[in-house]
């Protein structure tokens, strides 16, 4: 991407990017380690997008928690994971979202 986009728009405030851990992975587990790249990367090309975060599988909410702590926003719901963070199956798509709210 940083090779692609022209300076002016590599740095613009308006540039909006969302990252998805585990979806790519086998059994599509998600870990919040697996965020380190994506913000050794923005570190190295030197920008702060708005950045947002998704994950797959059971480590949906602690990698939502770490994007939430790094500054980045939360995209939550069943289409990622049908799991509370205890691993119990969530009730409807509002409990998971309250959840991370809570975050």
């Amino acid at each position: 991407m940083a090779q692609l986009l022209p300076e002016r728009l590599l740095h613009n405030p308006d540039l909006q990017l969302i990252f998805v851990l585990g979806r790519y992975v086998e059994g599509q587990v998600s870990q919040p380690d697996t965020l380190l790249p994506f913000r050794e990367w923005m570190a190295s090309v030197r920008f702060r997008p708005d950045w947002a975060l998704c994950a797959f599988g059971a480590g949906e909410t602690a990698c939502l928690q770490v994007s939430l702590q790094a500054g980045g926003k939360a995209r939550v719901g069943f289409e990622n994971s049908l799991l509370m963070a205890d691993g119990s199956l969530a009730p409807d798509n509002s409990a998971r979202v309250a959840q991370i709210a809570a975050l």
